[in-house]
């Protein structure tokens, strides 16, 4: 692993989020690079402070009124249509087994 891909899964290895081969091999580039080293112990640290100071602060009700106002309104958003390519392999299941059931009752 060289360090712009260490660097890159800084995320999952700090959240524990990524496999233990990732895990390892982070570790293995961490116990031989300095830079990345240091590079990851100041994310670290970066990360703790601002989770710290994020606890500290309650937003207001102003904050949470704009937060709303910049949301999509969920009767505007389209439906996702993610379903879409899986019905039209069932449809032409469908469509096979009537032309296979249609042609064995014909020759029957």
């Amino acid at each position: 692993m060289n360090c712009t891909s260490a660097r890159s899964n800084w995320e999952l290895y700090h959240d524990s989020e990524g496999d233990a081969q990732l895990y390892r091999e982070v570790n293995e580039h961490l116990a031989r690079c300095a830079a990345c080293r240091e590079w990851f112990d100041e994310q670290q640290t970066f990360e703790g402070k601002l989770t710290a100071r994020l606890c500290e602060v309650s937003p207001s009700v102003e904050l949470w009124d704009q937060i709303e106002q910049a949301l999509p309104n969920p009767t505007t958003v389209k439906p996702s249509f993610r379903l879409l390519p899986l019905l039209r392999y069932v449809a032409a299941a469908a469509i096979f087994i009537a032309i296979i059931t249609a042609w064995q009752w014909s020759t029957a």
